[in-house]
């Protein structure tokens, strides 16, 4: 008689390949730079980000470190975006107004 298998072995090794919180950072990265006066995508890729970073590394199976890094990246860059456009905008309003006065 054969010895008996677990489901989990029969199913393969759930940990390889490439990590969903990798993918859902990168792609929610992505959406934070056009979305980013909204802020919610930008935080979201920091979160699953850094959960994906530290899975990866417990998992040695797994790939995804790259789109984490990358979607970490494109978060933070969607959080302090909205910040540098105000602080432009409101110096070249401040200009405008120096001209006209």
């Amino acid at each position: 008689m054969p010895p008996m298998r677990s489901v989990s072995e029969l199913a393969g090794d759930r940990h390889s390949g490439t990590n969903r919180m990798s993918i859902a950072a990168l792609v929610l990265g992505i959406l934070s730079i056009p979305m980013c006066f909204v802020f919610l995508p930008a935080i979201l890729a920091l979160g699953f980000g850094i959960a994906a970073l530290v899975q990866v590394s417990n998992r040695p199976g797994q790939s995804g470190r790259r789109l984490a890094v990358t979607g970490i990246v494109l978060g933070a860059i969607g959080l302090v975006l909205p910040i540098v456009v105000f602080f432009a905008l409101r110096d070249a309003d401040a200009a405008i107004d120096m001209r006209a006065a």
